[in-house]
This record gives C-alpha cells, sequence and structure tokens, in this order.
C-alpha cells in the first residue's frame, strides 16, 4: 500500500500600523516548472521538498524551525511572477485598498474585470484606488523569494510514514 503524502505551509500575515503593512509568508514550491516539479506531496525519507519565503522589505526573519528535519537555504532573490493564471485577483467589495499577498518588487501592472475601480497605486505591500467600489483587479507583478529546501525527514516517525512537518517562521519589522 502507497504511504499516504503530506504537505504544509506557513502564513504570517502582520500590520505595523493602519495605513501599512509588511508581509511574511511561506509556501511549498507548487509551480508546475518549480523546484518541487508541480508536485505538493512528498514521500517521507525519499523526498526533500522546497519551500519558498516572500517577505517584505521592512521584515526580517528572527527564526525558522521545523517538528522533523531541518531547512538548508538553496536560492535568494530569486523572481516569482504574480498574476498568472488564477492568481493576482483582487476583490474589492465597497473598499479603496487591499493587501498584496506577497511583496510587489517590480512590474506591476493591473486589469479591471468589470467595474472599473478608477486609477491604481501599488506599494510594495498594498494596491489602494481613489474611491470604494465593487470590484475585480486582476493584478501581475514580481515577487521575490528566498528558497529552502527541507531535508533529514527520515522515512518513519513513531512507527508512521504518514505524518505532516511543521514549518515555522517568526520575524518582525525593523
Amino acid at each position: 500500500m502507497a504511504a499516504k503524502q503530506y504537505t504544509t505551509s506557513v502564513t504570517v500575515q502582520f500590520t505595523k500600523d493602519e495605513d501599512s503593512s509588511a508581509i511574511l509568508t511561506a509556501e511549498v514550491d507548487g509551480r508546475p516548472d518549480g523546484m518541487n516539479n508541480g508536485n505538493t506531496q512528498f514521500v517521507p525519507g525519499i523526498d526533500d521538498p522546497v519551500i519558498l519565503i516572500f517577505k517584505s522589505a521592512g521584515v526580517v526573519i528572527d527564526d525558522i524551525t521545523t517538528s522533523i528535519g531541518n531547512l538548508t537555504p538553496i536560492s535568494a532573490g530569486a523572481p516569482y511572477k504574480v498574476g498568472e493564471g488564477n492568481d493576482g485577483y483582487l476583490i474589492f467589495a465597497n473598499e479603496r485598498s487591499k493587501n498584496l499577498s506577497y511583496p510587489n518588487n517590480g512590474g506591476f501592472s493591473s486589469q479591471w474585470f468589470g467595474t472599473v475601480g478608477g486609477a491604481v497605486t501599488a506599494t510594495e505591500t498594498q494596491v489602494s484606488i481613489p474611491t470604494e467600489a465593487v470590484a475585480v483587479l486582476k493584478a501581475s507583478y514580481t515577487a521575490t523569494y528566498v528558497a529552502y529546501r527541507l531535508n533529514n525527514v527520515p522515512l518513519t516517525v513513531n512507527g508512521s510514514t504518514e505524518f505532516p512537518v511543521v514549518v515555522f517562521i517568526a520575524g518582525h519589522t525593523a
């Protein structure tokens, strides 16, 4: 019987104050052309999955802890295209601003779907429009990540070949 496969990712979003935000987020690299070749489930003791960590400029990572195994940095400053496929949609529900899921590191462009909410202003962490709107905006931009490989995960833990691994990332704003 084939072992069941598990994945995990951690997202931490926090705000410095009401007008600005910071981004610290992590995910398993599930892109079809990514470092896990589209895989988001892994076999313990065999696979060494890659996790992508994104952070805005004012965020300092204090600690990265895993419940099993360890993380090894494998690349820094790599570009990640946001807005390809079904991601990048920002839903304005009678609002003037939306926080971005990833830090905007350049190449920002946008397109309205249906109602036009007006001129778009983008910062590293947020998109705003002149007046409240009920509208859908597709944003495209480049985010930058640091890639880490999760390795040294054993084949079994307490006699089980089915288990999750937690990756915890703590940081603060500078």
